[in-house]
């Protein structure tokens, strides 16, 4: 067995990894090499990998997000291909994690584990990780969606006066970026989320959104009244045929008009049209509006993610 540092010959074995993890989340070492190539360099990050006879078969690592940032506070993920888990890789990961986190001074770890993946909850509960929150993951499919039985989305927002654009349509706008980020910011604070949420730079924002290689401009759409940015969906996707639903919302002077779900719907008729097979959402237990509205759309609910945290000393 040998641990060493993350090295860019490993972004296809690692793509692999997290795969075989994760096979409903899929996602290539090409795709893994542009968010890397993107990441803020203020923001704490690390990986490793775990070989063996020059086989890499293993990979744990931690990082930070600009829209929750809480110095000290990192995620964290120790994954290890399914054929050589229970073999000791995992601790071995997740001790030279551990040893990277004193050194840096990180006082708090975070992570999240589907309800139904024993092992991995166990493990983290060895190690001491407490759960402190819980969260809805539901699944759309997209085969068995059908848009006549709901209301057309771009009729009923017209009857207000609203139109359905997508992100990629709305480029000629010259203050498009800055509405989207001044919207966003309004919609996360009124959301359930058990932790800090703070708002990164607009260019953060850009970066981690807009400009990152896996978000679906197309397909992410906007409520717009004249000059008014009203409610929007952003996706984004790693694979051909999974899309993942980022953030709904609506600005607090537009809710309760049924734009949210209007917003939902546009999307779920692009990603049919596209080719997507499948959606993906995750929201707060606490999220009761936005579950309901997605519970009415087909969207079944899976098993649950549950939030995990250790805190220093590790």
């Amino acid at each position: 067995m040998h641990i060493r540092p993350f090295a860019d010959r490993d972004y296809a074995a690692v793509a692999e990894i997290n795969t075989l993890i994760m096979p409903d989340q899929p996602i290539t070492g090409q795709l893994l090499a542009r968010l890397d190539a993107q990441r803020e360099p203020h923001l704490l990050y690390g990986r490793w990998v775990a070989e063996e006879e020059g086989r890499l078969v293993g990979v744990a690592g931690y990082g930070q997000w600009a829209d929750v940032l809480v110095p000290g506070e990192v995620y964290v993920y120790v994954r290890v291909h399914p054929a050589f888990q229970r073999r000791g890789f995992g601790a071995a990961l997740y001790d030279a994690l551990i040893d990277r986190l004193r050194r840096v001074g990180a006082d708090s770890m975070k992570i999240a584990l589907r309800s139904d993946r024993f092992p991995g909850i166990n493990f983290a509960m060895r190690r001491g990780f407490i759960e402190y929150a819980r969260r809805i993951e539901a699944r759309l499919d997209l085969a068995a969606f059908d848009a006549a039985a709901f209301p057309d989305p771009d009729a009923q927002m017209a009857e207000q006066g609203l139109l359905l654009r997508s992100v990629a349509d709305l480029a000629a706008d010259p203050q498009r970026d800055q509405k989207l980020y001044d919207l966003k910011w309004e919609i996360e604070q009124d959301i359930p989320y058990p932790g800090r949420i703070t708002r990164p730079s607009l260019p953060a924002f850009q970066t981690q959104y807009l400009n990152s290689p896996s978000f679906a401009a197309a397909g992410s759409f906007v409520a717009v009244d004249g000059d008014n940015y009203a409610g929007l969906v952003f996706h984004e996707s790693a694979s051909p045929s999974l899309l993942m639903v980022e953030l709904t919302g609506t600005a607090r002077a537009y809710r309760r008009r049924g734009i949210a779900q209007a917003l939902k719907l546009r999307s779920m008729v692009w990603a049919k049209a596209a080719g997507y097979t499948t959606m993906l959402v995750n929201n707060d237990l606490a999220n009761v509006g936005m579950l309901a509205i997605n519970d009415k759309l087909g969207y079944v609910r899976q098993p649950a993610l549950i939030l995990l945290q250790r805190k220093a000393p590790f």
